[in-house]
């Protein structure tokens, strides 16, 4: 290749990440906004109605239970500017999608070559899960691009002073809206005191990035210390009475119990019931986590093939393997070896094999990872570290979003791609040398090739069916594959598919149009039909109550355990904390859970991850009278204004007797 060929063909290959982060803005922007004209998703709006309250100056009635109220604030304020909160909202996800995508080359490029760089940027274009982000108005996208681009500059391989206070800033901010951004620096804390031997310089960018962390984050800091007397609003008690798989309802309502008075540590949570809690956690760390990231069975994963249960692993451990050269000695075998045993008979002695076998795969990498901990490239230490940190921290509550644990994504995507272009190639060329055949195999190229392509093949077709299903109303609940004919044909079916939030929106538009609906209360299961008619909500599951209690006694709350009602309380709009307000709707919109096959047997259960006995203890049963609007027990101050012909929905205004 001549110089003049070959200079053009690297000045065009430096713009391929550039038009690959374009594609990929003008493809879910048009999937954004031509096929998602509804907001259906309730935590946007959660977000949204608790940042305006805050902006109203009621901020102490305000408590968000999973996060902080810095992306509340901020959404609240630019709706104020842009008039129109969806829009907003959509913006920030697609914009930040799109800077994901665009880092991911270039935080992967601090580190290695470019052809991984790119390997790593389009298995972050077909990711499912990234693309379901980028067209969803969730409160998810902005944190994770403050946490991309300080893995940026935490990556390079000089480390300046000035990269040290971006990445304080950049984590600071995101620490105010979620959690995840304060794991993340403790992760980065650790790299700067472990990276080299010179202690002094170490510790100084540490103590640099604390302080610049701590001045980013310190609004947040004054505004909960002045509206509510802690540094922290939300807690560990509540994640745990609502998250935790184990649990008496007993312990339960301890922790919310603890969470209202605000008076209790970290500590005291944790030793309410030390073993309840060591139950849950273990549960988390080593099958809920990595269940999410690998798919032990749970179809919305952050996998590298995430239809394939497990095999997501293969290339990760293999690509850690080659980055931390670890070789197949005695020694190494040895230690495999013998962790794997007493993994194993300590799952057998105080644990459950079906729940805790991800750890006779965990213990070994770790004790692996921190033997060959020199071997490892400088710059990719701090990503390596956070691979170990987050999930430690993170799994104190059981996760039910696997895109709650997307900064690890990158470390994923990282060490697939070294599996892909360079470990199989260096396995290969060992083969053929020791066959006395020195040239790597052009086959073996287009193997990688194709294996890759699949991959997104696959991934890109996942992606399409996780969208769809997220957008568009489904007849069932799975997202189910047919055959490859059918799914391609229904790409190109031309037949109107029923947009998720379109009911809501008319529902709203109906309710709209009632006399001082600005006034009134809508008990509803979401907040989305609140958002369209401009009324107040009031938040109910359906599953409240106590079993064959009168319809009435549910509308008003009045035999609601307290968990529920505080549920209920701090999640309706406008909030309230101190069970002050008491309201009792004007108006319900009622979907039930339970799916009824005849009037006089209910069996099918809408959402098998909840415990049927739910059902069974609650008025759940006793609700679904609602759906017949001439059954005798519906209360005779409730006029029906809406029975869907599409869904089961229906809504009623509850006409107050004087």
């Amino acid at each position: 290749m001549s110089t003049k060929n070959s200079f053009v063909y690297t000045a065009k290959s430096k713009k391929i990440p550039i038009f690959v982060t374009l594609a990929y803005f003008l493809v879910f922007s048009y999937v954004s906004f031509f096929h998602h004209d509804y907001w259906f998703e309730a935590d946007g709006i959660f977000f949204l109605n608790w940042g305006q309250q805050i902006l109203s100056g009621s901020g102490e009635n305000v408590v968000i239970p999973n996060a902080n109220v810095g992306g509340s604030v901020l959404y609240a304020y630019l709706t104020s500017v842009f008039h129109d909160a969806f829009l907003v909202m959509k913006s920030i996800s697609i914009l930040g999608c799109t800077g994901i995508v665009f880092l991911s080359y270039f935080i992967t490029k601090n580190i290695f070559n470019a052809k991984i760089a790119l390997t790593v940027q389009l298995f972050f274009v077909f990711t499912s899960q990234l693309a379901l982000l980028s067209v969803l108005a969730f409160n998810e996208v902005l944190v994770l691009f403050l946490i991309f681009l300080s893995f940026y500059f935490i990556t390079k391989k000089e480390i300046k002073l000035i990269d040290i206070i971006i990445v304080g800033i950049t984590l600071g901010f995101a620490s105010c809206i979620r959690f995840q951004g304060f794991i993340v620096f403790i992760s980065f804390l650790i790299f700067l005191f472990v990276r080299n031997k010179k202690i002094r310089i170490n510790s100084k960018h540490a103590i640099i990035m604390g302080g610049v962390f701590l001045l980013a984050i310190s609004p947040l800091l004054i505004y909960n210390y002045s509206t509510h007397e802690t540094i922290s609003d939300s807690s560990l008690a509540f994640h745990l009475s609502g998250t935790a798989k184990y649990g008496t309802q007993e312990w339960k309502n301890d922790l919310i119990s603890m969470h209202q008075t605000q008076t209790s540590s970290i500590f005291d949570v944790v030793f309410l019931d030390f073993d309840l809690f060591m139950e849950n956690y273990f549960y988390s760390v080593f099958h809920n986590t990595p269940n999410l990231l690998f798919n032990f069975g749970k179809v919305a994963n952050i996998s590298i093939i995430p239809l394939i249960p497990y095999v997501g692993m293969l290339p990760v451990i293999l690509g850690l393997s080659y980055i931390l050269k670890i070789k197949l000695n005695k020694i190494n075998l040895s230690i495999i070896f013998g962790s794997v045993i007493l993994s194993s008979l300590i799952i057998l002695l105080y644990g459950k094999p079906t729940i805790h076998f991800f750890s006779i795969i965990i213990i070994p990498i770790l004790i692996l990872f921190i033997i060959h901990f020199k071997n490892i490239q400088k710059n990719f230490l701090p990503l390596l570290i956070l691979s170990v940190v987050f999930p430690l921290i993170i799994s104190t509550v059981t996760l039910s979003r696997s895109y709650q644990l997307f900064p690890l994504w990158i470390i994923i995507a990282i060490l697939s791609a070294v599996f892909f272009v360079e470990f199989i190639p260096k396995i290969y060329l060992k083969l053929k040398q020791n066959a006395g055949n020195h040239n790597l195999n052009q086959t073996t190229k287009k193997i990688i090739i194709i294996s890759i392509l699949l991959i997104l093949l696959v991934n890109m077709g996942f992606t399409y069916k996780l969208t769809d299903f997220w957008l568009y109303e489904q007849e069932i609940i799975q997202v189910n594959f047919e055959n490859i004919y059918n799914e391609f044909f229904l790409i190109f079916n031309n037949n109107e598919k029923l947009q998720r939030g379109y009911e809501s929106k008319i529902i709203g538009d109906i309710l709209a149009k009632q006399p001082n609906i600005e006034n009134s209360y809508i008990m509803a299961l979401d907040p989305t039909v609140s958002y369209y008619s401009g009324g107040k909500y009031l938040a109910a599951s359906y599953l409240e109550g106590v079993k064959d209690d009168p319809i009435m006694k549910y509308i008003t709350r009045e035999n609601w355990s307290d968990k529920d009602r505080y549920t209920s309380n701090v999640v309706s709009n406008p909030t309230d904390k101190f069970d002050k307000i008491n309201p009792s709707p004007d108006y319900i919109v009622y979907y039930p859970h339970i799916k009824s096959y005849d009037s006089s047997k209910y069996t099918e259960i809408q959402h098998p991850q909840l415990d049927p006995s739910i059902y069974n203890s609650t008025q759940a049963y006793d609700l679904l009278v609602l759906l017949d609007p001439e059954n005798s027990k519906i209360p005779s101050n409730f006029e029906l204004l809406y029975k869907s012909d599409i869904t089961e929905i229906v809504v009623y205004k509850i006409n107050k007797k004087l």
